[in-house]
């Protein structure tokens, strides 16, 4: 993965949302200590990833398959 937190589009790019917040947590834990002050707690940021797909699932006009639910993660 890269030097940031956050992981490449590529290295998660056919990842469910679950997964992607497993390899954020691992990278995250890798320096806990300085992203707990920077960020604020794990926590925080699996809510924000949580608001922005909440977000775009009642806000676009697009019809989902269940397919890209799927893909997506939802359940």
């Amino acid at each position: 993965m890269g030097d940031g937190i956050f992981p490449l589009d590529w290295e998660v790019c056919f990842s469910t949302v679950e997964e992607y917040k497993r390899k954020l947590f691992e990278k995250y834990t890798a320096s806990q200590e300085y992203n707990d002050f920077v960020i604020g707690g794990f926590k925080v940021l699996t809510d924000k990833i949580d608001a922005i797909l909440n977000y775009a699932l009642e806000n676009f006009n697009v019809k989902l398959s269940p397919v890209s639910l799927w893909l997506y993660g939802v359940r």
